[in-house]
């Protein structure tokens, strides 16, 4: 149970997980399918921000088009900032600041940015964790998230996650 000093810890404000993702952007190269990417996490226990959804917010660079990507996890997407086209399995839909879109589980996604684009997104991907979590692309590069947000007063900013195991591809 939460206590309202526990609440108070659970602090991501979006300046500073804006400013990790730029900086990021400084030092590597992004995720050919998540560009630049931020887990949040509750600081008090190390896993999942929230216990049944998995939250994070990704960076695409202005012209970045992202390689297409399928998970097991249905994801809400959030536009912070920025605009470009999402193509969710064989549509595609145009977006700006403020707009959602849903990609359900096993449909492919690929982003391309027309701006820099900032986007939060939600994903019961904690709840498929005991079971294959894996997308197509995780496995091309290692399994690796770029990062995680621990809270809101700095430490954690940028830790790479540990590698996801390799699975195999199973069927829409």
């Amino acid at each position: 149970m939460f206590t309202a000093r526990r609440l108070a810890d659970l602090n991501y404000p979006y300046a500073r997980t804006r400013e990790a993702l730029f900086r990021m952007a400084k030092f590597r190269e992004p995720d050919r399918c998540h560009g630049f990417r931020l887990n949040y996490i509750n600081p008090l226990t190390g896993g999942s921000a929230m216990p049944t959804l998995s939250t994070a917010m990704r960076l695409l660079p202005k012209g970045m088009v992202t390689e297409a990507y399928r998970s097991t996890a249905g994801t809400v997407f959030n536009v912070v900032e920025g605009a470009g086209v999402a193509q969710v399995g064989g549509e595609r839909f145009a977006f700006v600041a403020k707009d959602v879109f849903v990609v359900p589980s096993w449909f492919p996604l690929t982003i391309e940015a027309s701006a820099d684009s900032v986007l939060f997104s939600f994903s019961d991907q904690i709840a498929r964790k005991s079971s294959i979590s894996s997308g197509n692309c995780a496995a091309t590069n290692n399994g690796r998230i770029d990062g995680e947000v621990r809270d809101g007063r700095g430490g954690g900013l940028n830790r790479p996650s540990p590698p996801l195991p390799a699975s195999p591809e199973s069927p829409p």
